[in-house]
């Protein structure tokens, strides 16, 4: 093989010519780290989907006509709500709303909500409902009876028993100065209905237009939490939720665990180093390494417009800790070959020699677990697997290149401690060797106790269940859960699910007709009772459309409904001329579309999934011969999230499978043995997935990575100690036995090390503020252990079965393929 011989030489020519290397090197992380100033934050729902996704279009193509769906909702709850000072102080959390929160595009509540009653003209007033408030003294009663039984504010302004009031804040649905200026026309003219315009497509939507920045939407969050915050403090009653301040508190999460995660796996990784080869060198070199690496990563994220989110926020802990893996072993076997008195150019270039070819192929392997995650139809998961591949594979690069290149800049000595001892901690080392030797002498005894391991798992695994809670990722007394379950306790109304019936001509929503169907259907989706979602109200034109027909014709709202098609128009048209506000909300500029939401409690999106298509499928039934049904909205996206969640982990995890098992057949030139090798990696993400279930940790956008991750790790420990035992076994005439003890002794030291570096670096994530980061952090940190333990005892379980039953045939031809790749395993 070309690539074994290779490696030795880069590894010479990068000692004999060490300034050029590393100026190669520098050259090629600068020109990747240019793109770090571009790396950008986003914890929205519409990061989950790749550009062109159908429903990030079909949200996005909402949020051109409507606005945004996501909102904040701040709630005031009042023992008084008909007083003159009530209104007043709520006036006053308005305006201040109103005035001080950047990229606002709106706030709705009883201070500036349409109010419409009939005149002494017969004809129809249209003001605002905070003008009913007397500027001394109450509210008539009268009136708040009628404002809190109206459809057009019970339980979306006020809850139905007056103690809570709701201030609906909107951001823009795109920056100010790039919006289209036909969109700014006033809403009735007849002028720019349609410009071609839309987003720009490298912000995630159509040409021309540009959504608001992640950013943007937190300093709007942001300026929201502020005026809460010190009304709060003066004594009102208020609570916050909504999908803004979530995506704030993920990109506070965000800041916070990649600086935290990172110093504690950058001081962990030098802990490890200093503890294994006890000079300084040997730490510096593979931590800037490894920095360098990083670097470039994060560069090329910027220059690929992918920003950090919720997955990729672990990436920067993952890439120090996986990526030092490779400078453990080659270090490791360079000081091996100096403590032998050869120079230093030898010893390098012998370490690659050794083990180059299995490094490699290790990280070949950890690269295909993570591009596993590529063929998931989320965004971040795919984003994460393609960029940890990448950085893995560019890291051993540049341990390849650097680290030959370093220890001929700064040489070193073999101290007199090194001489001494061969192995790290003799007494711990040899119970490695007693337990893999237990593997070899009783096979039988030791794969017996494995499969009462799995027998006895089935349960737990059959209880993981799939998740996409968000807020439940946060601690119990996070305030956004707290506010947000309190909201809905008594107003179901922070999320929102949105259908768009489309009748395709103008005025074909301004029918008795189509209004009926509104109407069933409104009142068919408030009594929607799925398990675990809380329906709140539906609302639309119809119910704007009621009133007005109730306070000019002086029947019951219920009733107000006209079966006469001029009638509606005319009646529309009062509403328009009054300087009606909400319309623009609620239909289209030629009245051809009618926007129908749907307010719900939050909950978890595996409970949307049903709920979104009982909706669909009824909307479907009423309106499917008068219009096409689009629906979207938070709702939507989480509930496709949690769809894909569930097809992304089967794919992946598929993927990744077949695709390691590949590379270790190729390394190994035998099907048997490249599958073998995989069962202990199998079986302990089996018993992951178990423990998950028996300790009720969910499957969710975090912890969906475990098994890739696991395996792509795992995998490495498994590809060393095989080589050794091979090696041992056809090369120097070992019995299995004395094989798997030597390869220990040898061999799992290092291992060891680098197990105790990646399981102490994941369990650092239980100082994450993200509970489910926490969760998985620690959940991956026993699974790493529990494969070093496998790798121990059932690979010399396996490998003793396997030595039994393996034809003569088969030997002569593995050792045949053995010889081809002597320089590649060792000497």
């Amino acid at each position: 093989m070309r690539v074994k011989n290779g490696l030795p030489r880069i590894a010479g020519w990068t000692f004999d010519h060490p300034l050029l290397s590393l100026l190669m090197i520098l050259g090629m992380t600068l020109a990747l780290g240019a793109g770090l100033p571009k790396l950008e934050m986003d914890s929205s729902n519409e990061s989950l989907f790749q550009r062109g996704d159908p429903t990030l279009l079909d949200y996005q193509a909402f949020q051109r006509e409507f606005g945004r769906n996501d909102v904040v909702v701040v709630a005031v709850t009042t023992d008084d709500p008909l007083s003159a000072d009530f209104m007043h102080s709520l006036t006053q959390l308005h305006r201040e709303l109103e005035d001080r929160v950047p990229w606002l595009d709106d706030v709705t509540s009883l201070v500036n909500a349409d109010w419409m009653a009939s005149n002494e003209d017969g004809g129809l007033t249209v003001g605002e409902v905070g003008e009913l408030w007397p500027a001394e003294g109450s509210l008539d009663p009268a009136h708040w009876e009628d404002i809190v039984t109206s459809s057009l504010y019970r339980d979306t302004l006020v809850s139905s028993d007056g103690s809570m009031v709701l201030l609906v804040v909107r951001a823009m649905a795109q920056s100010a100065g790039e919006a289209d200026p036909a969109a700014q026309q006033d809403f009735f003219s007849a002028v720019g209905v349609e410009s071609g315009g839309g987003f720009d497509e490298t912000q995630g939507s159509g040409a021309g237009q540009q959504r608001l920045s992640s950013a943007q939407l937190n300093d709007f969050a942001g300026a929201v939490e502020q005026i809460v915050a010190e009304y709060q403090a003066d004594g009102m009653q208020l609570r916050a939720a909504g999908g803004p301040l979530l995506d704030k508190l993920h990109h506070d999460a965000i800041h916070h665990d990649v600086a935290i995660l990172m110093s504690a796996a950058f001081l962990l990784i030098v802990i490890a180093l200093y503890v294994l080869f006890r000079r300084v060198s040997a730490v510096v070199i593979p931590v800037v390494v490894i920095a360098l690496g990083m670097a470039s990563t994060f560069g090329l994220m910027g220059w690929a417009n992918s920003p950090f989110t919720p997955v990729t926020q672990a990436l920067p802990a993952l890439l120090l800790m996986s990526g030092v893996l490779a400078s453990v072993h080659l270090f490791g076997l360079f000081y091996v070959e100096r403590r032998q008195d050869r120079d230093a150019r030898t010893a390098i270039v012998n370490a690659v020699a050794h083990s180059g070819m299995a490094i490699l192929f290790t990280s070949l392997t950890t690269a295909a677990g993570f591009l596993a995650f590529t063929v998931a139809r989320m965004k971040p998961i795919a984003d994460f697997g393609w960029l940890a591949a990448f950085g893995i594979l560019l890291i051993f690069v540049y341990t390849l290149v650097l680290l030959p290149a370093f220890i001929r800049i700064i040489p070193g000595r073999v101290s007199a401690s090194d001489r001494e001892t061969h192995t790290l901690w003799p007494a711990l080392t040899e119970k490695m060797m007693q337990l893999s030797g237990f593997g070899v002498r009783h096979p039988v005894k030791v794969l017996s106790m494995v499969a009462v391991l799995i027998v006895a798992a089935m349960p737990g695994v059959m209880k993981t269940e799939f998740s996409y809670d968000v807020l439940n990722w946060f601690p119990a007394d996070t305030p956004i859960r707290v506010d947000t379950l309190a909201i809905d306790e008594k107003i179901q109304a922070t999320v929102p699910l949105e259908v768009i019936v489309d009748t395709g001509r103008e005025n074909g929503i301004l029918t008795p007709e189509f209004m009926t169907a509104l109407r069933t259907f409104q009142d068919r989706a408030e009594t929607m009772d799925p398990e675990a979602v809380k329906v709140g109200r539906a609302s639309s034109i119809v119910d704007v459309l009621q009133r007005i027909h109730s306070q000019l014709a002086g029947v019951p709202v219920e009733q107000g409904i006209s079966d006469n098609e001029n009638l509606i128009h005319q009646e529309i048209l009062l509403y328009e001329s009054g300087g009606a506000r909400e319309i623009t909300r609620l239909v289209d500029r030629d009245y051809s579309k009618a926007r129908i939401t749907l307010r719900l409690a939050y909950a978890d999106g595996r409970d949307m999934v049903p709920l979104r298509q009982t909706v669909e499928d009824s909307a479907q039934e009423l309106f499917g011969n008068l219009g096409e049904v689009t629906v979207t909205g938070t709702v939507d996206l989480v509930a496709t999230g949690t769809v894909d969640l569930i097809t992304s982990m089967t794919e992946s995890y598929l993927f990744a499978a077949i695709s390691i098992s590949l590379m270790l057949i190729i390394l190994w030139r035998s099907v048997r043995l490249g599958v073998l090798a995989m069962i202990p990696n199998f079986i302990v993400i089996y018993l992951a997935l178990a423990a998950m279930g028996y300790t009720g940790m969910d499957i969710n956008l975090i912890t969906v990575l475990l098994g890739g991750i696991a395996l792509g790790l795992a995998v490495d420990d498994t590809v060393h100690l095989i080589n050794g035992m091979q090696y041992k076994i056809r090369h120097a005439g070992h019995s299995l036995d004395t094989a798997v003890r030597e390869t220990v002794r040898v061999i799992a030291p290092l291992l060891l090390i680098t197990t105790l570096v990646l399981a102490g670096g994941f369990s650092m994530f239980s100082l994450s503020m993200m509970s489910a980061l926490q969760s998985f952090g620690i959940l991956l940190a026993l699974t790493i252990l529990l494969t070093f333990l496998f790798d121990l005892v059932v690979i010399p379980a396996i490998m003793s079965i396997f030595d039994r039953t393996q034809p003569a045939a088969d030997q002569n031809e593995s050792q045949s393929a053995d010889d081809n790749r002597r320089q590649a395993i060792g000497k």
